[in-house]
């Protein structure tokens, strides 16, 4: 009986795992390829979207691996060897390599929606590949202070041509 609760545990740990997703806001995301052309450990990444979000992904660990990322089977794209400025400061594990020009590191910008996300790669660097994945809000542009008193002054200028011409 105590076994069976065992493996019973055990097997929902390793279901919920294979079905993990990161989380929106909620940091970087581990994961790892373990095969060529096979999908990561953890994906499918399923999620809705109610807002925009970046998708974000970078290699990790060893140098030389290219990732490819497909949404419902379809190339969603293919990050390249990109350096950023900096970290999110909530992992130096994966902020080391999503700043250095050595490792892959991409982001993408998903609007409002479903997804059925994949990551595979070629383990050109080694097998298992190391990776990690966030999913964070896009920020809202703010509008300048000056905005609406611009508007309201092109509406002036507006009304004065209408006058004039009436």
């Amino acid at each position: 009986m105590k076994k069976s609760i065992t493996l019973a545990a055990t097997a929902a740990a390793l279901f919920a795992s294979a079905n993990a997703a990161p989380v929106l806001d909620g940091g970087w995301f581990g994961d790892q390829i373990d095969d060529v052309g096979i999908n990561s450990a953890s994906s499918p990444y399923v999620f809705t979207l109610t807002n925009d979000a970046f998708f974000r992904i970078t290699d990790a660990f060893i140098p030389g691996d290219d990732l490819v990322v497909n949404n419902n089977g379809s190339l969603l794209f293919d990050p390249g060897f990109a350096a950023f400025p900096m970290g999110f400061g909530d992992n130096i594990d994966a902020d080391t390599p999503w700043t250095d020009m050595d490792f892959e590191s991409g982001e993408i910008l998903l609007t409002a929606g479903m997804y059925s996300i994949t990551v595979q790669g070629d383990g050109a660097a080694g097998l298992p590949a190391g990776f990690f994945v966030r999913l964070d809000s896009a920020s809202e542009i703010p509008v300048p202070a000056a905005a609406p008193l611009m508007l309201a002054g092109l509406g002036a200028i507006a009304a004065r041509r209408r006058k004039k011409t009436a």
